[in-house]
């Protein structure tokens, strides 16, 4: 499990890089660690990230109308890339991000000027990998009940 120190920071920066941007494509190239269907991670699509943060041992990326939650447990690894990067073996799922507006306004400070946050009018994607497939994304649609341990 990563550290929660190290957790708040994977949450500052993603949070820095992502906020603001309109999620492109999502994919779950090793679906055994997603916790949702094929229909919710597809509906992810068009919606716009509002915020990544930490809660304990897990992230939390909230969009506009739903929430995708991450538990890396032992490990788990979150990867920030330009698309079209080689994809990592183990990884579970991708989420691809458009273009923004600007830079939140909420992001922390030592990740402004940060040369590997993706240029506002740049796509970025997100990766989770996983080599012993322990850790697991949780799609949570609005109005759905799902049971997200820890949370």
């Amino acid at each position: 499990m990563p550290e929660l120190p190290d957790l708040a920071i994977v949450a500052d920066a993603l949070h820095a890089a992502l906020a603001g941007r309109p999620v492109t494509a999502a994919r779950a190239p090793g679906p055994l660690a997603v916790r949702g269907t094929p229909a919710e991670l597809e509906a992810l699509v068009g919606q716009r990230l509002v915020a990544i943060r930490r809660r304990g041992k897990l992230l939390i990326a909230d969009l506009d109308v739903d929430r995708v939650v991450i538990n890396p447990m032992l490990t788990g690894r979150l990867q920030l890339a330009s698309p079209g990067a080689p994809l990592p073996s183990k990884t579970a799922v991708v989420l691809a991000f458009g273009p923004r507006a600007r830079r939140p306004r909420d992001a922390a400070k030592w990740t402004a000027r940060a040369a590997w946050i993706p240029a506002d009018d740049a796509a970025a994607e997100v990766r989770y990998r996983d080599p012993t497939q322990m850790g697991k994304v949780y799609l949570v649609p609005a109005g759905v009940a799902r049971v997200v341990p820890g949370l």
